[in-house]
């Protein structure tokens, strides 16, 4: 868990778990404006900060950080050093990092978390692309050359990874992080608003109310109207695309029946029972009959889930 003076600092400069965001890396955690609200919310007070983690996720991951160290540890052979706090690039200011531990006089290990293995590969084989990303500004930042990765899958896999320094992509990101940094945070220029979910909250939290009334401005007026038909075209198609959905869905249902499931070359249909979740234990109590009487009691619903191959899956 950062401290608060780290937590200071980092509003200083750029993070390695931050790069992945800003270079537009799939994966990265958290988006251009939440790292630019990160570090402008201290320079000025109007600019809203990122929503923070809740406070049990931030715990979670203090509790199971040294575990997965020493089990990595002892898998690997190798020994580590405590995280030196957050270090800053020897000659680039705004840059920096927080690895989580030291190893030997050349390397850093990074530990994750993750529900799924998608973008991993197995032991020693590729790593997720913003991991890579973090890794090799760790790197950069300390001064190292070799990055050991630990990944807990689904909390019951422990993959290991080793990642040399890669000084090309490690300037490509610097550049990357250079122009960002000058045009973003010293120019005081958002990035860019975009669709996506983290977008809307960045403007949520910036423009809470509606106390300046009614824009008189005719060039808003102007800009505003491509939008407003773009926005209501894209209205449209949505509710056209919901009902041709709900249609097909219906149809596969009734074609199904009371079968569970179809397949082909194409793909796979299934429409199986599920009973919701609850309880159990204590509803069973409640009606005085074991838990098992209780589940076997519960209403069930019938979940359809469609994959398409080369296509979508829901």
């Amino acid at each position: 868990m950062l401290t608060y003076e780290q937590q200071k600092m980092r509003a200083t400069g750029i993070g390695a778990s931050e790069i992945a965001a800003i270079a537009g890396i799939p994966g990265a955690y958290g988006h251009p404006l939440e790292v630019w609200g990160a570090k402008m919310h201290h320079l000025d007070a109007t600019i809203p900060p990122p929503p923070a983690l809740g406070a049990w996720y931030v715990d979670l991951g203090n509790v199971l950080e040294e575990p997965l160290a020493h089990a990595w540890a002892a898998k690997t052979g190798l020994s580590y050093a405590p995280s030196p706090g957050t270090l800053r690039h020897p000659s680039i200011p705004y840059v920096l990092a927080t690895p989580d531990r030291m190893v030997g006089d050349d390397g850093v290990l990074e530990i994750k978390k993750r529900r799924s293995a998608d973008g991993w590969g197995e032991d020693g084989d590729a790593i997720a692309p913003a991991v890579l990303a973090q890794v090799q500004w760790q790197l950069a930042v300390c001064e190292r050359t070799v990055g050991h990765v630990a990944v807990l899958i689904g909390g019951v896999e422990l993959r290991t990874y080793v990642v040399a320094a890669d000084p090309a992509y490690q300037a490509d990101l610097l550049a990357i992080a250079a122009e960002w940094w000058t045009r973003h945070i010293v120019g005081r220029t958002p990035p860019p608003i975009d669709g996506t979910d983290a977008a809307r909250r960045f403007l949520a939290a910036r423009y809470p109310l509606d106390t300046a009334g009614p824009v008189l401005d005719p060039d808003v007026t102007r800009r505003a109207e491509p939008l407003a038909e773009a926005y209501a075209r894209a209205s449209a198609a949505e509710k056209a695309a919901a009902a041709a959905k709900q249609g097909a869905a219906n149809a596969l249902r009734e074609l199904l029946g009371e079968h569970a499931q179809v397949e082909g070359a194409w793909g796979r249909v299934s429409c199986k029972a599920q009973r919701a979740a609850a309880p159990w234990r204590e509803l069973a109590l409640g009606a005085g009959v074991t838990e098992a009487e209780g589940r076997a009691r519960a209403p069930t619903h019938r979940v359809l889930r469609v994959s398409v191959k080369g296509g979508v899956e829901s």
